[in-house]
């Protein structure tokens, strides 16, 4: 099954516990405590498009992707009825370009859901290409701190997300947090804020 396959399946399925129908706290902390501007903003894999429109409220210019074509049309009916302007697009962000010179970038659980090392690599290096100079890019990434489960997001450690991002990105913070589900436990996740660097 392709990737959007699997995706498309959950949804048809309604296997969606990341979907919690309320924006990030990880994202809402940063943004009301940090010096970010509204800015031109990607959100990867932005399901339903809960934080896009978030993010629009807050007067961010957004344009949310998602491999798949359900929780995109969500999205766009959602922005509609909230009367806002953020574009939706069904997309495969590692095969396709979707714009470029954007300030802020956020995934919310798509960077860990890359297999390898080669892919994360890929993934940040996508990621690198499509900000502005000097632009940010905040990640919710689930944690090899936690305990052990069956069910859930990826595990990572911090030693495979330096390995990953390095290259492309400076990291300016990694911390640890949790991941907010419609499930009732809430995984854990480090909350990494990185700035692209100039390479």
């Amino acid at each position: 099954m392709s990737d959007r396959g699997k995706w498309q399946e959950r949804y048809e399925n309604d296997e969606t516990p990341w979907d919690s129908g309320e924006p990030d706290g990880n994202l809402m902390v940063f943004i009301e405590t940090s010096v970010i501007a509204p800015v031109k903003t990607l959100e990867i894999g932005c399901g339903t498009g809960t934080n896009s429109i978030y993010l629009a409220k807050k007067g961010f210019d957004v344009t949310g992707v998602d491999i798949s074509d359900i929780p995109v049309q969500k999205a766009i009916e959602e922005a509609k009825k909230e009367n806002l302007n953020c574009r939706f697009l069904e997309v495969n962000f590692l095969v396709e370009n979707v714009g470029s010179d954007f300030g802020f970038v956020y995934d919310r659980g798509c960077f860990h859901t890359m297999d390898s090392d080669e892919d994360r690599q890929k993934f940040a290096k996508k990621v690198h290409e499509h900000l502005s100079i000097d632009g940010y890019w905040l990640s919710l990434i689930g944690s090899c701190d936690d305990a052990p489960r069956e069910t859930g997001p990826p595990m990572l450690s911090a030693k495979n997300i330096v390995d990953a991002v390095e290259r492309h990105f400076e990291i300016l913070s990694l911390t640890t947090g949790e991941i907010d589900t419609a499930r009732e436990f809430s995984p854990k996740a480090w909350v990494c804020l990185m700035k692209k660097r100039n390479i």
